[in-house]
């Protein structure tokens, strides 16, 4: 076999190697790389959609815990002002409780609610024994010292005692089993119940 003869036969093998091998090598690693770059793409879509997705549900979350620590927040705002307006109310309570009873402790001011007591009771025609009550701090004589003769005179025939209260005046009409409370409990459960809400409209504008 001739040298040339014999390199024709060497370039028919590598030729038919390279046809047979290398070349649907090429196509095959093209086609992986083909299917490699889809499939890349694919979990790069696949990533986003997920990523879209918990970004959703974590919104909804924040959402859903916000709501709740928004109702939370407005459940002790309420609580909060309920409290205060329950503190102001004592206050007023107590406030006005004080001021009542100083004010009806005053000998002049009893004697006036007597006066005006036993006026009422001569104008409906009310007759009978009465006991009179005073508040502890109040001597029969300071208050005869503050009433007029006709009252005085009115009082010689009745049974004064001195009742449990700290100020006002209270009557008792035995014959009719009646109690007439002036004291200054009586008054201030009578005025905190019509002040109250009067105050309660001002304040809390409720």
């Amino acid at each position: 076999m001739s040298l040339e003869t014999a390199e024709n036969k060497i370039q028919e093998i590598c030729e038919k190697i390279r046809k047979d091998t290398l070349d649907p090598a090429r196509v095959e690693a093209h086609l992986m790389i083909e299917s490699a770059e889809k499939r890349a793409e694919q979990i790069v879509e696949e990533a986003k959609r997920e990523a879209e997705s918990s970004r959703a549900e974590t919104k909804k979350d924040f959402q859903n815990q916000l709501s709740v620590h928004e109702v939370g927040l407005d459940l002790a705002v309420k609580q909060a002002i309920s409290k205060l307006k329950q503190e102001v109310m004592k206050i007023f309570h107590k406030e006005l409780g004080r001021l009542i009873t100083k004010e009806v402790q005053e000998p002049h001011v009893i004697a006036k609610m007597l006066t005006a007591l036993l006026g009422a009771l001569e104008k409906d025609g009310i007759k009978g024994d009465i006991n009179v009550l005073l508040p502890k701090i109040l001597s029969v004589e300071a208050l005869f010292e503050n009433l007029t003769s006709e009252i005085k005179k009115k009082l010689e025939k009745e049974t004064i005692a001195i009742g449990d209260f700290a100020g006002g005046i209270a009557l008792k009409l035995l014959d009719h089993k009646i109690m007439i409370d002036m004291s200054d409990k009586a008054l201030k459960e009578l005025l905190v119940s019509y002040a109250s809400e009067e105050l309660k409209e001002k304040i809390f504008n409720v």
